[in-house]
């Protein structure tokens, strides 16, 4: 009887727990949804100017200079040529050769942007481009010194000449006003100035059309069925934004997806229909605070729900109906892109596309099943090594 009384009391018990259960899930899914609904009414609100302003600080402008110390370094000699000072024949070698290797240098850096690539000591990039070009840039701050003082000599004895000379007098002038505001700082070479820093397009070789992508998970059922939807997962949307906003997060890496579809999940094999694909690098993200916390409340982006949302509408204004990251993203002292990327078996290569209608599923042979399977229990196995071979790794950096 008392057995009988005990499993009643427990069955009970468990009801009123899932009754808890539930009511909270179904009040945590109207946060949810509420938070989302006003993100978007704040979203609405926001002005094309205001649109305008973050893009520009945030994307590559069409017709923008490949570089902002290439567009200086243009104006500095169109203003020595516009009052007729010739440079001598050694000072403009000097000049074309530090022209040529800023050329060179942004073309490289945009190339590798396109891929998706992140540059490595960034900071450092102006000191080491003057040092490896030191004799062009001396005879070029000569060249500057001497102009000045010649400037002013001209403009003083123009000046009192007798007679009096309006017309030379006012060359003089502009020439030494030109001399000594239209120069460029030769001491100091900031990075984001020796190439284009911001979000462009991807490159056509590393993003293909028709290519395959992949999205591991453990509801591969449900997704099949119903198709993606943009909702983040509650965890996530009580940490913050993921890193490039709402958006079904894809992979064309297969390794990287069988690490989130874990032993008994799924690989989700997808078409994407490309449009116009950015491309971004960890050093990026930057770009896309500044440009949001700049022209908008802070206290509206803080709020992971808008955030996401805040983002994928900045791409899609742009043009862009996905992303494309070469490696885990993260920035700030918390960061653990590299833990993920080793986590993931390699760099985190991830497609963020904004539209779930622009994502078609693919059925999958017998074979993708098996090789799926395979890689993903092999995972499994291959984990506390994995994890051995990070700790190891973390004690010998203390």
């Amino acid at each position: 009887m008392k057995l009988k009384a005990i499993r009643s009391l427990w069955s009970g018990a468990k009801k009123v727990g899932a009754t808890i259960k539930s009511a909270r899930a179904e009040r945590s899914n109207k946060i949810l949804e509420l938070k989302r609904l006003q993100a978007k009414n704040y979203v609405a609100t926001i002005s094309d100017e205001t649109w305008n302003k973050i893009s520009t600080t945030v994307f590559e402008q069409k017709g923008e200079p490949k570089s902002i110390f290439l567009e200086k370094l243009h104006k500095f000699k169109q203003g020595y040529d516009a009052c007729g000072i010739t440079m001598p024949k050694d000072v403009l070698e000097a000049y074309n050769q530090i022209e040529r290797k800023a050329t060179i240098f942004a073309d490289r850096m945009i190339l590798a942007k396109s891929k998706g690539k992140a540059p490595k000591k960034y900071w450092d990039f102006g000191k080491r481009f003057r040092e490896n070009n030191q004799e062009a840039f001396d005879k070029l701050e000569k060249f500057v010194k001497e102009q000045q003082d010649n400037s002013l000599a001209r403009w003083h004895d123009v000046a009192f000449n007798q007679p009096y000379d309006e017309a030379a007098v006012k060359r003089a002038q502009e020439a030494f006003t030109m001399i000594n505001t239209n120069r460029i700082d030769l001491n100091w070479l900031p990075h984001y100035e020796l190439y284009n820093t911001k979000i462009g397009e991807v490159a056509p070789e590393i993003i293909k059309k028709g290519q395959t992508f992949y999205h591991g998970t453990t509801h591969q059922r449900a997704i099949t069925k119903n198709g993606f939807h943009l909702k983040p997962k509650k965890g996530q949307a009580a940490m913050g934004s993921r890193e490039l906003g709402e958006g079904v997060y894809l992979t064309p890496d297969k390794k990287v997806s069988s690490k989130f579809a874990g032993p008994f999940g799924g690989i989700i094999h997808t078409k994407v229909d490309t449009k116009k694909v950015a491309v971004v690098n960890n050093s990026q993200l930057e770009h896309i605070s500044r440009g949001l916390s700049k022209n908008l409340s802070r206290d509206r982006i803080s709020e992971p729900a808008t955030m996401e949302l805040l983002i994928k509408e900045l791409f899609q204004r742009n043009g862009y109906n996905a992303a494309y990251t070469r490696e885990a993203l993260g920035s700030g002292i918390f960061s653990q892109k590299e833990l993920v990327d080793k986590l993931a078996g390699g760099k985190q290569s991830q497609l963020v596309v904004f539209d779930p209608k622009d994502i078609t599923i693919l059925g999958k042979t017998l074979k993708d099943r098996l090789s799926n399977q395979k890689m993903q229990f092999e995972n499994l196995i291959n984990m506390p090594k994995m994890l051995y071979q990070i700790i190891k790794e973390k004690r010998s950096a203390i």
